[in-house]
């Protein structure tokens, strides 16, 4: 029985799992993968084939933390995102060498644009954004790829980083003030 499209929650899936349907996991796994593979690419990788051999790591590692403390309730995603920042930041500190920006991906997905000048365009604007981004603070650049890129609110942000709501406002306000 295939849990794709299903609607249950986090917790429920996570449950299953624990209960020993390891194929429950799959459905965080395709919940999650473009969020998290665009979250990765924007913050560590140096192109798509690293993006996703990291977003694979990253749910991994969440697969090995879930099993090793079956006890604890977990806020799935944030576990994600955490995993993800962590990973990011080691990235950082073991090379700090400029990220090339070939490759930059537009919602995980290739673009269908029949117009060759069209995509031309927009890869140009997804590049210069992508450098912009790579300028910010690592604080900053995590919420303008949290609020952005993976379109969540506020709240989901703040939740998913450890900030207040307040506080993901203000960094948003100097992360864009600094890319203007």
């Amino acid at each position: 029985m295939a849990l794709t499209d299903s609607k249950l929650t986090e917790e429920e899936i996570i449950k299953k799992v624990l209960n020993g349907n390891t194929r429950a996991y799959g459905e965080l796994y395709e919940r999650y993968l473009d969020e998290i593979f665009r979250y990765v690419y924007y913050r560590a990788a140096r192109n798509r084939q690293e993006a996703e051999d990291l977003a694979q790591t990253v749910f991994v590692k969440a697969w090995e933390v879930i099993m090793k403390n079956k006890t604890k309730e977990y806020h799935f995603r944030g576990l994600l995102y955490q995993i993800a920042r962590n990973m990011a930041i080691d990235r950082w500190r073991t090379q700090k060498e400029t990220v090339p920006l070939d490759d930059i991906p537009d919602d995980g997905m290739e673009d269908d644009s029949p117009d060759p000048e069209e995509h031309s365009i927009q890869r140009e604007r997804t590049e210069k954004l992508a450098a912009r981004i790579h300028e910010l603070e690592p604080r900053m650049q995590d919420v303008i790829i949290c609020r952005f890129i993976n379109e969540l609110s506020h709240a989901e942000t703040a939740k998913m980083l450890g900030l207040t709501e307040g506080h993901v406002r203000v960094l948003q306000h100097r992360a864009l003030k600094k890319i203007r």
